[in-house]
């Protein structure tokens, strides 16, 4: 009997001291508790901050992560550890890059004001992408029906032109180049010119002209068409030069001169080029004469003829019919 009674003296005052060290120290009753009955999340590291639900719980510069606050230190201690982790699991599929493969968890927590922004930046996001691809498909729409529509304008689709003009000059070619959605061609003629004509001037100070005059006019000119169908009304305007000879027939004898014309013209009318490339155009044209010359020899001018020979230009020689006939390619 008095050794039972010993025994349970000793257990009451074993137990006793073991209460006072557990009240001095609770780590190390902890310690000793996790020691006998294990943690109940060994797997877990340690949280060592204040519980929380939102951002605003925690104090200013921590952040609610699972949620405890933690500090912007612990946070990258958390996340160094975690791509230790990440690297040493070779057996694991990479995570998902979707935008639901927990991002929002390790950047909002459970703030759910964080998470409704992060969707509304998604969407929109999306909303762009939609937007850049919808651009993109029109784009390309309106690229194949340009291509078609070039198709469709004849002079688009054939911009050079070769051809046979005739006034009443005399005949020549043309060669021509459209431009600016086959609203402009540039063109450039040559006029074969072997003219006899008479002519009795209003003037009666100026003689009347009675000879043949042989020459090339070339001509630059730029000829707007506004519409871009088969059929359009076409205006030119251009600059000629010319340089021959002038066989003066007047008194009854036969003088050869050389004769130099600088002018501008222009010609309205109609114009039709069709799909398969025939190009057919046909106005009336005018001109001024800006500079003439006759001389017969360096230096020698005839004054007279010149005067005459301007007054005919002027008034007879320039004006004609504007006949074209040529092929588009």
């Amino acid at each position: 009997m008095n050794h039972l009674l010993k025994c349970a003296s000793a257990l009451v005052i074993m137990a006793m001291f073991t209460l006072g060290l557990a009240s001095l120290a609770p780590a190390a009753h902890a310690v000793c508790l996790s020691g006998l009955f294990g943690a109940k999340d060994d797997d877990k590291p340690a949280e060592n901050g204040p519980r929380c639900t939102f951002h605003e719980d925690c104090a200013e510069g921590f952040s609610c992560v699972d949620m405890v606050c933690l500090s912007p230190e612990a946070i990258a201690e958390r996340q160094a550890q975690a791509r230790a982790t990440e690297s040493d699991a070779t057996t694991v599929a990479p995570p998902s890059q979707a935008p639901y493969d927990g991002g929002a968890d390790r950047v909002c927590g459970q703030n759910r004001r964080c998470r409704i922004e992060r969707l509304k930046e998604e969407q929109r996001a999306r909303r762009h992408l939609d937007i850049a691809r919808q651009q993109l498909q029109t784009r390309r729409q309106a690229e194949a029906i340009l291509a078609r529509r070039e198709e469709d304008i004849h002079r688009l689709d054939k911009p050079w032109l070769v051809g046979f003009t005739a006034r009443f000059l005399g005949p020549g070619v043309l060669v021509g180049r459209t431009f600016l959605g086959g609203h402009l061609r540039a063109e450039a003629t040559a006029l074969f010119v072997d003219q006899y004509f008479y002519y009795q001037p209003d003037d009666p100070s100026l003689g009347y002209v009675d000879g043949n005059q042989s020459f090339i006019l070339g001509s630059a000119q730029a000829t707007y068409l506004p519409s871009t169908r088969w059929f359009s009304p076409y205006l030119s305007a251009g600059f000629s030069m010319a340089s021959g000879d002038f066989s003066s027939y007047a008194g009854g004898s036969s003088s050869d001169t050389q004769v130099k014309y600088h002018l501008v013209t222009a010609a309205v009318g109609f114009e039709a080029q069709f799909k398969i490339g025939l190009n057919a155009r046909l106005g009336v044209t005018h001109g001024r004469v800006l500079y003439n010359q006759v001389s017969f020899a360096p230096g020698a001018y005839d004054q007279q003829a010149r005067d005459n020979l301007r007054a005919y230009m002027n008034s007879d020689g320039l004006f004609s019919f504007d006949f074209t006939l040529g092929w588009a390619f």
